[in-house]
């Protein structure tokens, strides 16, 4: 699991809307990418809606997933970012590996 300090807390999301923000969707998800000048260092956070996944197991389950592939190939950047991945229908039907390598092909063309 990604440690706390670099996971988005419930305010530091709201605040990422309020501010310039860029989107990429593909293949099961979609990344938001919102500059916030205050951060040190680019956290992140997994948003899976009872939409989505209508029991908090799957949802957590596909959160743990998200965590853990950017956990294991972070992006390199030194600027202060918020990244918001919401996982969208198809992620459901991904198996582990087959959604790590989606979210880091998504991740990579955001960088």
């Amino acid at each position: 699991m990604l440690h706390k300090e670099k996971r988005l807390s419930t305010r530091d999301v709201s605040h990422a809307f309020e501010s310039s923000r860029k989107t990429v969707s593909s293949g099961g998800f979609r990344v938001t990418i919102a500059k916030i000048p205050e951060f040190t260092q680019t956290k992140y956070a997994c948003i899976v809606s009872k939409k989505i996944a209508p029991t908090a197991v799957i949802r957590n389950k596909l959160r743990r997933w998200c965590y853990q592939s950017i956990e294991k190939y972070p992006i390199p950047s030194k600027l202060s970012h918020g990244i918001l991945v919401y996982c969208q229908k198809e992620a459901l039907l991904f198996t582990r590996q087959e959604f790590h390598e989606a979210l880091q092909k998504l991740l990579q063309k955001i960088v």
